[in-house]
């Protein structure tokens, strides 16, 4: 069985954060090459340890995986670098005045490789070019993987990839299947499908007529999907993963750190407006009037920095997942107030070290969670009621706290968010489709 993957986002030199659920999904699925005795027939197992002996059954191995990543780059007004796209996939490293290429070896049963593709960046009416010379590029590379037989094509966040491929699809016999992380097609939504320009919204609908299975992050992101593109699609399910550096991090967990002095809220994001960071400063200050002690932990994001000056506020940027995984350890909550998602990864993470969540009903938040791990926010309706909700939210978790079992929601969300069930589970479906046929 051999399986390509294409990602139109991906984490790279120049953004080694950007996608990376792409990258958990890819390693969730090399990682599960081996399984503990545990496991059942449907992929889950009762531990999740490092002892894992036993071989997957012979059907669900892949003869080859590879991912390829196809990253638009603009240099002003330098003559872009010429790139010999026969190279492309030799594992040489190509060091090239503005930017790396080069892939690296994973697993001898796949292939991590990054393609940094450099365009000339024209302005004005002829900018047009700068998709023309980009798909240039991406047509050439794509040319030569399809002088190799491929038994299924993996798309992964399809903006620009996912039109070049499917235009190959009707010369070539491979499945063509789809995992979008994409918040456009929510509801009420700045950056909407509907309000994107027609090529855009011509090349997307020009994929999703071809895709033969949707591989859906939530059930409601694939029922919106078809709904806007005017096309039902078959659809499996497929969670976002918990990061691998995590699991290590929870392995080494003994027990659960609370503050004794008071509440300890956290907030992972990346900063930008639909997450309503500001709106929940707000509330969070008017909270520890009645709540002293109560902090609150920005993290994520440069930007946060504007509010270290809130008493309780702690901004902080970026932090590796091992730094991460204590601030999760010691908090008592993580609230995600956004006003459009899919299926944040901070969540699942909040939830598989036992931390319940306060969060927006919104996009697949809900798939994510219950009674017994949180506390949820119907969608904001106005601007100026955010702060007001969010406020009744974290009074509502002071009552609640006590009730919540941090124990169980661990175990829960390592049942449905850990790397081994994830990637068996992708595996599977693979060998059900290639029997299928």
């Amino acid at each position: 069985m051999r399986v390509l993957w294409l990602a139109g986002w991906y984490p790279h030199t120049r953004n080694p954060l950007g996608g990376n659920f792409v990258r958990r999904h890819f390693r969730a699925v090399l990682d599960s090459r081996f399984v503990d005795k545990s496991v059942s027939a449907e992929g889950r197992s009762d531990t999740f340890g490092s002892d894992l002996e036993t071989r997957i059954p012979s059907q669900w191995e892949l003869d080859t995986i590879e991912l390829y990543h196809f990253a638009t780059y603009y240099f002003g007004d330098k003559k872009p670098d010429v790139l010999d796209s026969t190279k492309l996939r030799t594992g040489e490293n190509l060091n090239l005045k503005k930017a790396e290429i080069g892939n690296r070896t994973i697993d001898n049963k796949g292939i991590e490789s990054e393609h940094i593709i450099p365009v000339m960046q024209f302005k004005g009416p002829v900018r047009f070019l700068n998709l023309v010379l980009y798909y240039k590029k991406v047509f050439s590379v794509l040319n030569g993987l399809m002088r190799m037989k491929w038994d299924i094509v993996h798309v992964h966040a399809a903006d620009k990839v996912g039109f070049a491929i499917s235009v190959f699809k009707p010369f070539h016999r491979f499945r063509l299947w789809l995992t979008e992380h994409w918040a456009i097609f929510g509801q009420d939504v700045p950056d909407a499908y509907e309000k994107r320009g027609w090529w855009f919204r011509f090349s997307y609908r020009y994929m999703w007529n071809r895709i033969d299975m949707s591989v859906a992050i939530s059930s409601k992101l694939h029922s919106s999907m078809c709904a806007i593109l005017n096309r039902d699609v078959p659809s499996i399910s497929l969670q976002n993963v918990l990061d691998r550096d995590f699991v290590a991090e929870i392995e080494k967990q003994i027990s659960r750190q609370y503050s004794s002095s008071g509440l300890r809220f956290l907030h992972v994001s990346n900063g930008e407006k639909r997450k309503n960071v500001s709106d929940l400063v707000k509330a969070f200050e008017v909270f520890r009037k009645s709540h002293p002690n109560t902090e609150l932990i920005l993290i994520g994001s440069d930007s946060h920095a504007q509010y270290a000056g809130v008493q309780g506020v702690k901004a902080l940027g970026g932090l590796p997942p091992k730094k991460l995984a204590e601030y999760y350890q010691n908090a008592n909550a993580l609230v995600l107030v956004s006003d459009a998602e899919n299926a944040p990864c901070v969540i699942l993470e909040a939830l598989c070290f036992g931390l319940p969540v306060i969060v927006t009903q919104v996009g697949g938040v809900s798939e994510m969670c219950s009674e017994e791990n949180s506390i949820q926010i119907p969608p904001f309706q106005t601007h100026e009621e955010k702060a007001e909700k969010i406020y009744d939210a974290l009074l509502a978790f002071t009552v609640k706290n006590p009730t919540f079992d941090s124990v169980l929601i661990q175990r829960q969300a390592l049942e449905k968010f850990h790397p081994h069930p994830v990637g068996l589970g992708l595996r599977m479906a693979y060998s059900n489709q290639i029997c299928v046929e």
